[in-house]
């Protein structure tokens, strides 16, 4: 079984992002020892739309996508999630 790691929904800025990647556990029930987990970082740092002219990207070009939740927080017994990362097909910004 394949399932996604979850998204973190609450707010997320530059200066954070990687905490809460870190305290956002894997959800249910991607964090079963017997689910493959994929969690995902991302390739898109360049905004060209006009819109959006002064806005920055949050995380940078493979990094850990800025709402991929993580096992960091997990005791060592558990297993280490998510076992893979795919390239994420959207991003998130800030002005």
């Amino acid at each position: 079984m394949v399932l996604a790691s979850g998204n973190i929904r609450q707010g997320i800025n530059r200066q954070s992002y990687l905490n809460l990647n870190d305290l956002e556990p894997i959800e249910n029930p991607a964090q079963a020892w017997n689910a493959l987990t994929i969690g995902a970082f991302t390739e898109k740092d360049i905004l060209i739309d006009p819109s959006f002219q002064g806005w920055a990207s949050i995380a940078p070009v493979g990094g850990l996508a800025s709402c991929s939740r993580t096992s960091v927080p997990w005791d060592r017994k558990w297993s280490i999630k998510p076992d893979v990362v795919w390239r994420a097909v959207t991003g998130l910004i800030m002005g």
